[in-house]
């Protein structure tokens, strides 16, 4: 499996990952550039309880090296055939709306599936391709396992 499938699970948990070109260090008090939250909505029935998503670095940079890293707790474990529905958009025009398979996603990284209950951290590295444009982004990306129950709802919020 190519690293297509992975880089479209992470865009909001990395997301088509696009980011600043700028020549200059931000500094330290600088808010990110990328944030990740949860979906609105009640979360508490939701499998994975976040405790965090990391974009390093901050900003992200077109052809440089990047890395997400994710981590929480699953409640159950997360069986083969879960579906990762991935939704992208630069300001109100939509620019992907797929659905990936789960497992496919996280063997493509190097993780395992099933997943099993408990500490879950997963991290990955990429570069960031240069052809990405300039503008800000949202992606949302709905994790549901085999029987349809939300695994997560993430939002990311990027800026070019």
């Amino acid at each position: 499996m190519t690293k297509a499938p992975f880089l479209l699970l992470l865009l909001a948990l990395l997301l088509t990952l696009q980011l600043a070109t700028s020549a200059d260090a931000e500094p330290a008090s600088t808010p990110p550039l990328q944030t990740v939250s949860l979906c609105p909505g009640d979360r508490a029935a939701d499998l994975l309880d976040l405790t965090s998503v990391d974009f390093a670095p901050d900003p992200l940079r077109r052809g440089q090296e990047a890395t997400v890293a994710l981590r929480g707790v699953l409640r159950r474990p997360v069986a083969d055939g879960g579906v990762v529905s991935v939704s992208l958009k630069m300001g109100p025009i939509k620019l992907l709306e797929t659905s990936l398979d789960l497992c496919d996603t996280l063997t493509s990284i190097g993780s395992s599936c099933p997943l099993p209950e408990g500490d879950l951290s997963l991290s990955h590295s990429f570069t960031v391709p240069n052809e990405v444009p300039s503008g800000k982004f949202t992606a949302q990306v709905h994790l549901k396992d085999v029987k349809g129950q939300t695994i997560s709802c993430l939002l990311a919020n990027l800026k070019l």
